[in-house]
């Protein structure tokens, strides 16, 4: 410590010493009437050399793995204390030494003097070993408050009851908090916050109060404040226990039968009251995190909120009002674009977007659950026009293409679905909205794109093609012809739709039409020289050949009376 220190009065003079050369520089030059020189950068020079030995030491102490070392040596050397001191503790109490309350008041004691000693060692340079101390001390105290009342003998004797033994290991908790806020020490923090929730799970979650209920909020506005003043996050695993400790304490109730929601005429009420709060508790977590840029934990927060609070409330309505299931979907629904909402305010964009989709994917669960058959479907439609439109009247490419992909959906629906498990009137309605609604969203991407959209946006119609195709072959065999004219049929339309396309290609100048015209008459022509003419009988041969030959001929003069304009777009 002693040459350290005259190597750094030794840097100091040398700064002092070049700062007065440089000022006797400038008075001679202001006395001789010389410009002036600029200023040296000398004091900053000799400042940042002699900083450099002070910062190098400084990382060589945090990559040192003695570091490490330290922190097991520790932690080993507290949980040996503290597991001899119970030996002893049993040994002293198998003699008699000590009685149940000295027990207690041995315990509190020890801890406090851990507490003590710990605070004294973060105040005097030993900052990590303190918090070590500190942690044991809370961990003796945690355990004596504990035992109070969850070992039958000490409670007898103490007269302790649930409620209080709560409350007093929620001052633990806070007092660890409060100390290491203080030391600014975030790992007396964590582990205050999680013997917090060790002690809300080991108090027993009992159906008989909503003790847990309480206290696990005033555990997660703990939280909320250390990631407000401190920024230490803790979120994720805070949630996680939280929903935990929720449903947990409601399959116990919903199982008891000295049940505190059985004594309640609204249980419902109370249940949704305590899951919005917290609801509500992480949504401003996931604000704070966002405005301290803590993006990725930020974004999961909201997703495991929304899934997690939808999924239980779903699970409480279908068990006691089933009818509502769809409601309460579009509740959440609203209570998202809301807080979406409100984040947009406060230009956290991310989270905006998550709650967006999060609203896009409620009221799309909501629909199947509260409506059926074609009307489903048809909303699904009207959602995805919905949101693409909106973006063309905005001018947001990403609104644009969120109603272009959600257009899959009813897309899905009308192909695995729609085509097979609901009645004829409902599947025509169905399905015709499916086929206007590509035609209306391509239409939506010409227009937002000024019809300079890659042929990626195609697919939707050859989608519709390929739908269109398949339905005209459902109706044919679902009708009630034999099944020779129903083949007959089914060749004569095919061929006349490919026709259909191949014209309208021509006349709009969009070769995917042609192409798809040009595939389908090609499979036409293969059902009919493998199919029609080895199972159909001579007439309906016949009649398959020439109207379709007639068909062809028809498409071939389409071609050479347009060759022109086809070759400009082909």
């Amino acid at each position: 410590m002693v040459a350290g220190d005259l190597e750094a009065i030794k840097k100091t003079l040398a700064v002092q010493a070049n700062q007065i050369k440089r000022i006797n520089n400038r008075l001679d030059a202001l006395e001789a009437g010389d410009p002036v020189p600029e200023p040296e950068k000398v004091e900053a020079k000799a400042t940042q050399k002699a900083s450099q030995p002070a910062k190098q030491t400084k990382e060589i102490s945090e990559s040192n793995p003695s570091k490490n070392l330290f922190r097991i040596f520790g932690i080993t050397g507290i949980v040996l204390i503290i597991l001899g001191m119970v030996y002893f503790y049993k040994y002293a109490v198998d003699r008699g030494w000590v009685g149940i309350t000295g027990r207690i008041a041995i315990g509190i004691i020890i801890s406090l003097i851990f507490i003590a000693v710990g605070l004294i060692l973060s105040r005097r340079q030993y900052e990590k070993f303190g918090q070590i101390i500190i942690i044991g001390g809370l961990g003796i105290l945690y355990f004596t408050i504990f035992a109070t009342y969850h070992f039958a003998t000490y409670r007898d004797v103490l007269g302790m009851n649930l409620t209080l033994n709560t409350i007093l290991l929620l001052c633990v908790m806070l007092g660890g908090m409060l100390i290491g806020m203080r030391l600014n020490a975030p790992f007396v923090v964590y582990g205050s916050l999680l013997a917090g929730f060790l002690s809300a799970f080991l108090s027993g979650v009992s159906g008989e109060s909503i003790n847990i209920l309480i206290y696990v909020l005033v555990v997660d506005i703990v939280v909320l404040i250390v990631a407000k003043l401190k920024g230490w996050y803790v979120g994720i695993p805070a949630q996680v226990l939280t929903y935990i400790a929720f449903a947990t304490w409601y399959v116990v109730s919903i199982n008891s039968s000295k049940s505190y929601l059985r004594s309640l005429d609204s249980p419902l009420f109370l249940v949704f009251f305590f899951l919005l709060i917290y609801y509500a508790l992480f949504v401003i977590l996931s604000f704070i995190q966002a405005s301290k840029h803590v993006e990725g934990e930020c974004l999961a927060l909201s997703i495991i909120n929304s899934v997690v609070v939808t999924g239980i409330g779903l699970h409480l309505i279908n068990k006691q009002a089933s009818d509502f299931n769809g409601m309460y979907l579009m509740i959440m629904a609203a209570l998202s674009i809301f807080v979406g909402f409100i984040s947009q305010r406060y230009k956290f964009k991310n989270i905006f977007s998550i709650y967006f989709l999060l609203t896009l994917v409620l009221v799309a669960l909501a629909i199947p659950v509260q409506f059926d058959k074609s009307i489903v479907t048809i909303l699904w439609v009207v959602m995805a026009l919905g949101l693409a439109f909106a973006g063309l009247k905005i001018n947001d490419k990403r609104l644009v293409l969120v109603g272009y992909f959600w257009y899959i959906i009813p897309l899905l629906r009308a192909f695995f679905y729609d085509f097979w498990f609901i009645d004829d009137a409902n599947r025509w309605i169905a399905i015709g909205s499916v086929l206007i609604g590509i035609i209306v969203i391509q239409k939506i991407i010409g227009m937002f794109y000024k019809n300079k959209a890659g042929s990626a946006f195609n697919i939707y119609t050859i989608v519709g093609i390929l739908l269109t195709t398949v339905w005209i072959a459902r109706e044919i065999f679902d009708s009630s012809l034999k099944n020779q004219h129903a083949q007959l049929l089914l060749s004569l339309l095919w061929a006349l739709f490919s026709i259909i396309l191949i014209a309208y290609g021509v006349i709009k100048r969009k070769k995917v039409f042609n192409w798809c015209g040009v595939i389908l008459f090609g499979i036409v022509i293969l059902k009919i020289l493998i199919f029609d003419l080895s199972s159909l009988e001579n007439i309906y041969r016949v009649l398959a050949l020439i109207i379709v030959g007639v068909l062809s001929l028809v498409g071939s003069f389409v071609f050479v009376k347009n060759r022109e304009k086809i070759k400009e777009f082909m």
